[in-house]
């Protein structure tokens, strides 16, 4: 979550279920690329979050960094590949 200089923004509220996951994630995750130059993009990552949406926050984090290493192939991240995953469970 970058803040720029000159720009307006916006606050929301919002409620979590238990259940509810939130995910939060740098543009890193979603334009790092694969050998090929395809990006790793967001309905990617919106898919492996659908797979994995009833595992706890630790187990998507793994997965999603695993899935994300898998897809870039070795290719070097261009910029910061970060995520955040709360899970209310109460």
């Amino acid at each position: 979550m970058g803040l720029l200089r000159g720009l307006t923004y916006q606050s929301l509220r919002t409620r979590l279920d238990p259940g509810d996951v939130l995910v939060l994630y740098s543009d890193g995750v979603t334009e790092a690329q694969n050998q090929a130059g395809e990006e790793y993009g967001e309905e990617r990552l919106a898919a492996a979050l659908s797979e994995m949406r009833a595992a706890a926050a630790p187990t998507i984090l793994e997965g999603l960094l695993a899935g994300l290493q898998k897809f870039m192939n070795g290719t070097p991240a261009a910029d910061d590949v970060t995520l955040v995953i709360g899970r209310r469970t109460a």
